[in-house]
C-alpha cells in the first residue's frame, strides 16, 4: 500500500513539474510572439534621411533635426586612393590591408539641434543580401580630410549648416581572384534603435 502511494506521489510530482515547465515555455513563447519588432525605413541615395532621434549607442545622440544624404560612391582599387590623397603605401598596415575602398560621398544637415551629435564612427557599410559587412576607417579619414585632427567617433554641425564629407570604408577580406562588381548594391546604416535607418545606393 505505501509503495502504491508513492508511486502515485511520484507520478503526481512529475505531472506537476511537466506542467510548469510546459506553462512557462508558453509564456515565453507568447511574449516573444508580442515583442514590439524592429522599426526598419529604408532611403535611396540623394534622399535625406531624417534622424529624428534615433541612434546608434545612446538616446543621449541627440539627432533631432539632423538628416544626412548619400550622393555618391566610388570603388577604388587601392593604390589610386593613396595616389588620390598623396598617401605613403606604408601609412596602412598589414592589418588594415584592403584591395579596394569605398568612398560615400554624404551631407550631414543640421536644421536646428545646439547640442546633438550623431556617431558616424559607428555607421556600417554593408551589401544589400547582408553578406558583407566594413566600417568606416577613422585613420584614413584623418589622412584624406584635413579638418579631422583624431580619432572622430561623433560628428556635429551648427543649426542651419551643412557639412560635405567622404567617408572611407575599407573593403577587405575580397576575393583577390574574383573581378569586383562596382555597380553592386550597398547599403549604409545611419542608425540602429529604435528605428534602424539603412541607406541604399549602387
Amino acid at each position: 500500500m505505501k509503495s502504491k502511494m508513492r508511486s502515485i506521489r511520484k507520478t503526481a510530482l512529475i505531472f506537476l513539474l511537466v506542467s510548469v515547465l510546459l506553462a512557462a515555455a508558453i509564456r515565453i513563447t507568447s511574449v516573444n510572439a508580442a515583442a514590439e519588432k524592429p522599426i526598419i525605413d529604408t532611403y535611396s541615395q540623394n534622399e535625406w534621411v531624417p534622424l529624428g532621434g534615433s541612434y546608434f549607442r545612446s538616446y543621449q545622440e541627440n539627432t533631432n533635426g539632423y538628416s544626412v544624404m548619400i550622393t555618391g560612391h566610388e570603388i577604388i582599387d587601392r593604390k589610386d586612393y593613396l595616389e588620390k590623397y598623396g598617401l605613403d603605401p606604408s601609412s596602412v598596415n598589414e592589418e588594415n590591408s584592403f584591395r579596394y575602398i569605398m568612398e560615400v560621398s554624404l551631407t550631414i544637415r543640421n536644421e536646428n539641434n545646439e547640442e546633438g551629435k550623431i556617431m558616424i564612427g559607428d555607421w556600417a557599410l554593408i551589401g544589400k543580401k547582408n553578406d558583407y559587412i566594413t566600417y568606416l576607417d577613422q585613420q584614413l579619414l584623418m589622412d584624406t580630410d584635413e579638418r579631422i585632427d583624431s580619432i572622430l567617433s561623433s560628428i556635429s554641425t551648427a543649426p542651419g549648416k551643412d557639412i560635405e564629407m567622404k567617408l572611407p570604408f575599407p573593403m577587405r577580406f575580397i576575393d583577390d581572384e574574383k573581378e569586383l562588381d562596382k555597380n553592386a548594391p550597398y547599403k549604409m546604416a545611419v542608425t540602429k534603435y529604435p528605428s534602424r535607418k539603412y541607406i541604399q545606393f549602387g
